[in-house]
């Protein structure tokens, strides 16, 4: 079995294909907004109301469908739940009122900085947006609301438990599960009618232990050591696991744990009917509560490994996140500060008359800063603000000129992420003022840290792979072309001469990114190019066709890779690979139908790893541009 042990698929997030309709849905979404805003406006009109309300819907049902296409885990769950909001509205059985209005609108905002948070490198949690997705249920009155449901573990992962003894095998055909089911439902009823939760001990530590709990994790322990089957013992070894953390106080008895308790009794008796199905939800919110404990056990630790749950559920995910800072002043501030860099770069080229605007654009920045409940960051800008003259106006290559420099490349990495700023990030916007404040005053400032060093090669790097990026993309397009006329006529092989230089260059450049897997695809299909070139005469199509397939492919996936390299560099290195075997270059995902197996030794040390792929399909379509489309959906 092929060792993957750090495989995660919420570490493994590809941001590509998000980014290229990030902008439509900012602007969709926003649209849905104001049209709502406008309905909610209508107090007489119904019909004018009901126009509002289907424009809404809308451009909400346009945004939903880009939402599903780009396959991020949760947002198209809350997109989904406003449509239906709107669809209840629309056939009168629910009322348009502020309620309703606000929670829809909140949701639209947070799916739209959730999602600029994931295009900088955030980890994908969509547990997040649960307070959002609450509200809206809220207005819609569903039964269910749990945050279990924007939670996405790996399901397809396989535990591999320790083998059975011979003993324990023959013992498991003499367990009585009518008798255990009578067991666990006289801890059942007594737990559930249990008000509230009293056992969490002070300060979030800990709570007391719960005697019908325990009753009911050696019920399900039994049950979990009884079963033979690998998927039915893979889900009692997660429930045991889950019913030890109630019994011991480090889960809440809420709600939710009590129906999941019941659940549990459910899937007793279907084995005591002899049915060996699994229900998927009841592993799930299992796996959830899991996930949430904050000092597991070794027990609950193996678990975590096995279904890589860390950090899949934040602390504070009940918390509201988004929409706590003002949209419009966002915008502002983003487009003022562009100008304002494009205006310095030309100062600091000597021109200056780009000053007086300069300043203008600084004060309106400023001004924009006030309203983004980031007082760090609005203290910074008041004092760029303050010296943007004296800046402008400074020598080329002065100290103040340098630090305004660096100021606003700090101001645009704070705005990328302002909805959920570092920790240190007060401390790093003081610490800039001061440099500013020192510098102005004729002191002496001290070296720059180490964090300014590294913000400021970063940048340099991300401006680098931005213009590198852009002209990998053009040779590849080009060489895509001269592809496509050889595909259609391989008897004209003077046609494929100028490709093999096309590749040197693009694939010396991904060498020089440390690329290696998309390089070697490169060198793979330069090399099968140059077999064409020198064929004399011209190979039978029918044999070469499946080469040319490999070649198309393989020109179609570097293309998207190199679209998104910029963005997300290190996950795209992580997730593309080049397989010799086949001389593909192809994501690291799994296929359809594929298992994670994770093997559970008996000494409970961290499980290993192995991906095992399902065979892929050996259809596909025969032109470059066909296998582009088809590579940015794998």
């Amino acid at each position: 079995m092929t060792s993957s042990a750090n495989f995660n698929a919420a570490d493994d997030f590809d941001s590509g294909p998000l980014s290229w309709v990030m902008e439509e849905l900012r602007i969709t979404l926003g649209r849905t907004r104001a049209m709502l805003a406008e309905a909610l406006a209508e107090h007489a009109d119904a019909d004018a109301r009901g126009a509002r309300l289907r424009q809404a819907k809308a451009h909400m049902h346009q945004a939903h469908g880009a939402l599903q296409m780009i396959d991020v885990d949760g947002v198209s769950i809350l997109a989904e739940t406003i449509e239906n909001l709107f669809d209840r509205f629309a056939a009168g059985h629910q009322l348009l009122n502020s309620e309703a209005a606000h929670a829809i609108d909140q949701a639209c905002t947070a799916l739209v900085e959730y999602l600029e948070e994931l295009l900088t490198s955030a980890r994908p949690q969509a547990v997040r947006l649960f307070p959002y997705y609450q509200a809206l249920l809220h207005a819609r009155g569903a039964e269910r609301i749990h945050p279990a449901d924007l939670f996405f573990p790996n399901l397809a992962i396989r535990p591999v438990l320790p083998q059975l003894s011979a003993h324990t095998a023959a013992d498991s055909d003499l367990i009585d599960y009518v008798a255990q089911r009578k067991r666990f439902e006289k801890a059942l009823l007594p737990f559930l009618k249990r008000a509230a939760d009293d056992r969490v001990a002070p300060g979030g530590s800990h709570g007391r232990p719960d005697p019908d709990a325990e009753q009911m994790h050696q019920v399900i322990a039994d049950v979990a050591r009884a079963q033979t089957n690998p998927q039915s013992r893979a889900f009692w070894w997660v429930m045991r696991g889950f019913a030890e953390a109630v019994a011991v106080g480090d889960v809440p008895t809420e709600v939710y744990v009590k129906q999941l308790f019941a659940r549990i009794n459910l899937q007793i008796r279907r084995i005591s009917e002899g049915s060996s199905s699994i229900a998927e939800r009841v592993l799930r919110d299992a796996l959830f509560f899991i996930a949430k404990v904050a000092q597991p056990s070794t027990h609950l630790q193996q678990i975590r490994d096995a279904y890589c749950l860390e950090g899949l559920v934040p602390p504070d995910f009940e918390e509201k996140r988004y929409g706590l800072v003002d949209v419009a002043a966002l915008a502002a501030a983003r487009e003022k500060l562009s100008k304002a860099k494009n205006l310095w770069g030309r100062i600091a080229g000597g021109d200056a008359s780009a000053a007086t605007k300069f300043e203008h654009d600084m004060h309106a920045l400023s001004d924009a800063g006030e309203k983004l409940n980031a007082p760090a960051l609005a203290k910074l800008l008041r004092e760029l603000n303050g010296i943007a003259r004296a800046a402008a106006n400074a020598k080329p290559g002065d100290r103040l000129g340098l630090e305004m420099a660096t100021s606003l490349l700090f101001v645009e990495n704070a705005l990328s992420q302002i909805s959920a700023l570092p920790a240190n990030f007060t401390e790093r916007a003081e610490a800039m003022t001061a440099r500013l404040l020192s510098i102005v005053a004729g002191e002496a400032v001290a070296a720059a840290t180490p964090w300014l060093d590294d913000m400021s090669r970063q940048a340099q790097q991300r401006q680098t792979i931005g213009a590198l990026t852009g002209e990998l993309q053009s040779s590849l397009r080009q060489v895509e072309k001269i592809l496509e006329g050889y595909f259609a006529d391989p008897s004209d092989a003077g046609a494929l001469v100028p490709v093999e230089a096309i590749l040197h260059q693009v694939g010396g450049a991904l060498s020089v990114l440390d690329q290696d897997d998309a390089a070697r695809a490169v060198a793979y299909t330069r090399n099968a190019l140059h077999g064409f070139a020198q064929a004399d005469p011209a190979p039978d199509p029918a044999i070469a066709q499946p080469v040319f397939q490999k070649i198309a492919r393989n020109i179609g996936a570097l293309g998207f890779f190199i679209e998104s390299l910029q963005l997300t560099g290190e996950v795209r290195k992580k997730r593309y690979y080049f397989d010799d075997k086949a001389g593909l270059f192809q994501p690291r995902t799994i296929e359809h139908g594929a298992v994670l197996r994770v093997d559970v030794p008996d000494d409970l040390s961290r499980p290993v790893f192995g991906v095992v792929p399902m065979p892929a399909s050996a259809s596909g379509p025969r032109t470059v541009t066909e296998l582009s489309r088809n590579a940015a959906h794998a």
